[in-house]
């Protein structure tokens, strides 16, 4: 039992400095829609994200800046661009701090702001140095952008409207 118990606590330990290891930094990074349709590539030497129709030679749009976290929609209107701390964001941090960006092909759709997940940062899991805000977020199977809570709940935003449904 004492090993057992050692153990976990290890785990623990461990687990809790990972989450607070500094991001890696920024590198070209392609995310395909779930159907592998439409891919985007972010690239941080041009600082632009492109979106191609797969098999076709130039994008269809494009936004300024590199991003790492990047869901893409299988109809090719949607970008979704993740927080840039992933799911660490700094305990100073307020309420109506953007974990989320939806563009379509002419810009901007809408920001989701942490607000729109959890009323107040007591929700939150505190790490080291910052808070965790998502255990995961993906495009279900009808295009609804889910954010997945530290305490296991769901949340589901439409993309075309950046609306929570």
């Amino acid at each position: 039992m004492g090993k057992l118990f050692l153990c976990a606590i290890l785990t623990c330990l461990v687990s809790s400095a990972f989450a607070d290891d500094p991001i890696a930094p920024p590198s070209k990074v392609t995310v395909c829609s779930p159907s592998g349709a439409y891919c985007a590539t972010s690239d941080p030497g041009t600082q632009e994200t492109t979106l191609s129709r797969r098999g076709l030679p130039s994008p269809l749009w494009k936004i300024p800046g590199s991003y790492a976290w990047i869901l893409v929609a299988d109809d090719g209107r949607r970008m979704i661009i993740g927080y840039p701390g992933l799911n660490l964001i700094p305990k100073e941090a307020a309420m109506d701090s953007e974990v989320f960006r939806i563009y379509g092909p002419t810009g901007l759709v809408k920001s989701i702001v942490l607000r729109d997940i959890y009323q107040s940062k007591s929700q939150l899991t505190e790490t080291i140095s910052h808070y965790e805000w998502e255990k995961g977020a993906y495009l279900d199977v009808k295009g609804h952008l889910v954010v997945e809570r530290e305490d296991g709940r769901k949340v589901a935003f439409d993309p075309s409207t950046g609306n929570c449904i």
